[in-house]
């Protein structure tokens, strides 16, 4: 995942503390950019995905998004 990241990304993590999390766990600097995403033709976006869905409102820190499951999705755009 690190190695499709570091060729350029423009990151669409909304809430500080999962940009810090993914900056750790992946070893690049993952920015704050609360920015609404659509992919053209081609493009691809690595997707962050908790495994359970939060209570409305909820935020994680870094150490409950370290005790979450969680995955991470390769989308790419065809068409």
């Amino acid at each position: 995942m690190t190695a499709i990241l570091v060729e350029g990304f423009i990151s669409a993590v909304g809430y500080a503390s999962t940009a810090r999390f993914l900056s750790r766990l992946l070893n690049i600097p993952i920015p704050v950019n609360r920015i609404r995403v659509e992919l053209s033709p081609e493009d691809m976006a690595v997707r962050f995905i908790l495994a359970k869905r939060l209570p409305e409102g909820k935020i994680l820190t870094e150490e409950e998004l370290e005790e979450t499951l969680y995955r991470f999705d390769l989308v790419e755009r065809v068409g």
